[in-house]
């Protein structure tokens, strides 16, 4: 966990204006991502919101997740997970420390990591289910970064776009020369545990004007390539970049959340 507390002169955000989008895309029977916005939940639909630090606000949880496909019951696991978030970061006290947060953050994806298995255990027909999860959490004075999986974030400083995430997945030779990427990390799917570096801290990098995306890797497949993903990110909403993204088509769910710091 990378979190160190120096005290309260930090650069966290006064003001966020943050909207999330999940759809189903084209060519898939269901939707297996969920997108989290403040304490709600979003799948197959949009929504917008706006955070405003003070003594009496709550923490402001954002995040994508990816149900991972072809296994029984990811949207039960993203949805599992994404309520689990949403529900916990509505009972944490407006003042706790970035400290606390990151410790609460990380032991709720436990909990949840913990149940996933046990689901499979239990039910068989679902065994090997789970979900990749990215996310931001905004406090009074902390802004930090959980992820696990192969969802991403990216940061607009200056009209440079900057992955912050590293995609936990390595490449499977398929005999065919390109190979299959397989995740080393996801939340719950029979994996042993979760990423050890599993919370950021952002707060004294965070900046008035930067803008911060999570997408799921259906975004970045519908898009088709960097250029094309450089106009997507560059969406004033949410739905507009999904919109973007899948105006050829897509092979696979999308879901994203924008977040503009504005103070």
């Amino acid at each position: 966990m990378l979190i160190h507390d120096r005290g309260r002169n930090l650069t966290a955000p006064r003001r966020i204006c943050a909207s999330a989008a999940s759809l189903c895309g084209p060519t898939r029977p269901r939707n297996e991502d969920m997108a989290v916005l403040g304490g709600r939940c979003v799948r197959d639909g949009a929504s917008e919101m706006m955070w405003e630090r003070g003594g009496a606000a709550r923490p402001f949880l954002a995040a994508v997740l990816d149900g991972l496909g072809g296994h029984q019951g990811g949207d039960q696991a993203s949805g599992l997970v994404a309520e689990r978030l949403a529900a916990a970061v509505w009972r944490w006290p407006a003042g706790a420390s970035r400290v606390e947060l990151a410790g609460r953050l990380a032991e709720t994806l436990a909990e949840a990591h913990r149940e996933l298995l046990e689901v499979g255990r239990d039910e068989p027909e679902r065994a090997g289910a789970g979900t990749t999860c990215t996310a931001l959490l905004a406090a009074t004075d902390a802004f930090l970064l959980l992820h696990v999986g192969d969802t991403r974030c990216y940061r607009r400083r200056g009209g440079v776009w900057r992955l912050l995430t590293q995609d936990h997945a390595v490449v499977i030779p398929d005999g065919s020369g390109e190979g299959i990427p397989r995740l080393i990390y996801a939340v719950g799917a029979d994996l042993p545990e979760l990423p050890p570096d599993l919370v950021g801290d952002l707060t004294e990098t965070c900046r008035p004007g930067d803008v911060y995306v999570l997408v799921t890797d259906g975004v970045l497949a519908a898009a088709g390539g960097d250029a094309a993903l450089g106009a997507v990110l560059e969406a004033r909403d949410a739905r507009g970049m999904l919109d973007l993204a899948l105006v050829n088509g897509g092979p696979d769910n999308a879901t994203a959340v924008r977040l503009e710091v504005l103070e």
